[in-house]
């Protein structure tokens, strides 16, 4: 239909609809599997005092990618167990040198190594995610981790300094992702991570309020079982009461941790809702469809069953977790679009970074979405 004037059509000065199809997102493992894995990993790595670690790592990682499923092409792990191994073999002799000072009691040593630690903790953050981003793969296509050790190190300060002001934490927290993901590529694509200030405030504000609650909880605990045991103290042997107070410390620290783990929960529900939901590739964006307190809820029965298995349960919960999220995940690729472009990542990284991390129990590989 054209304007009875000028001919013209009546839309003209409206723009055109971009169409936009949709990727799926699922993982196909089993849980049990995964456990089963995991554990003879565990079990192979304790007997050989942790040099099997590096196999065990890329054996994980290549199930739980092979299984994760993007447009029916699964994700890829393609490090070799080797590199991890020189990275585990420096690792084991910087912590070896750490213990024989601290046996020694040489405090100046004790000092100095982890001072060094401290200062080179940025640059093995670096070393981690470069290793992590370069040898995950999908379609054949490499990701990599473009920012410099100078740029890292100067972020990585920063962020830090934000992070000292407890108020301003999840602003740190924005900061942080939208800089890990300008300097993410797959392939040619770069990542871009706009995370939503509101959820990042929403979760940690929970988390603040239910740690300091159950702080608070924790310390009148304490005083009550005090006072029933003074009061207890005349009329019970030595033993009995001894042992009274090491039950009650005991129920006390239970709760404090089953309330901590509750509110951490939702600081990481809505962390990992605000990233998901901030996520792109290109002009490609990812969706979730399950909403941050479906998230942190399955946060919360992950970490207090792990914690009522002493561990045990790990494996199996995280599959599942890893289950709920990529089944209800999905990407939106704007129609004449590709998902990736061709180009694939070159060069070899350092793994140090990855196996110093694990070894002070900060893994920044599933990490960054899990």
């Amino acid at each position: 239909m054209t304007d009875d004037i000028t001919g013209a059509s009546s839309n003209d000065n409206f723009p055109e609809k971009r169409e936009s199809r949709e990727i799926k997102v699922e993982f196909i493992g089993s849980p049990k599997e995964y456990w089963k894995i995991y554990m003879i990993n565990l079990a192979l790595t304790l007997l050989t005092f942790g040099l099997y670690r590096p196999w065990a790592k890329v054996r994980q990682y290549k199930y739980l990618y092979n299984h994760l499923l993007i447009d029916g092409i699964p994700m890829n792990f393609t490090a070799k167990p080797i590199r991890l191994l020189i990275g585990q073999l420096i690792v084991m002799a910087f912590i070896g040198l750490y213990l024989y000072a601290d046996l020694t009691r040489n405090m100046f040593l004790t000092g100095l190594l982890i001072l060094m630690f401290v200062l080179l903790l940025p640059m093995l953050m670096w070393f981690s995610y470069r290793f992590f981003f370069r040898y995950t793969q999908w379609s054949g296509v490499s990701m990599s981790f473009a920012a410099s050790k100078t740029e890292f190190y100067i972020e990585t300060l920063i962020t830090s300094l934000i992070s000292l002001f407890v108020i301003t934490i999840p602003f740190a927290q924005k900061r942080w992702f939208e800089f890990i993901g300008r300097n993410v590529f797959w392939g040619s694509k770069r990542l871009s991570v706009k995370p939503s200030l509101e959820k990042l405030y929403t979760g940690f504000g929970i988390y603040l309020a239910v740690f300091i609650g159950a702080l608070f909880l924790f310390m009148v605990w304490i005083f009550i079982v005090a006072l029933v045991i003074a009061d207890a103290n005349g009329n019970a042997p030595e033993g009995a009461v001894v042992a009274s107070i090491l039950g009650w410390m005991f129920l006390g620290v239970f709760i404090y941790l089953t309330l901590f783990m509750i509110g951490y929960s939702f600081f990481r529900g809505y962390t990992i809702h605000a990233i998901y939901h901030g996520l792109k590739i290109g002009n490609a964006k990812l969706k979730l469809k399950v909403g941050p307190i479906k998230l942190s809820k399955e946060f919360a029965k992950m970490y207090l069953l792990t914690l009522l298995s002493l561990g045990f349960a790990y494996p199996y919960l995280f599959a599942k977790f890893l289950s709920l999220i990529a089944n209800n995940a999905y990407i939106v690729v704007p129609d004449g679009e590709t998902l990736l472009t061709r180009d694939v990542s070159k060069g070899e990284v350092s793994a140090i970074g990855v196996e110093a991390l694990d070894d002070v129990g900060f893994d920044v590989d599933f990490d960054i979405g899990l």
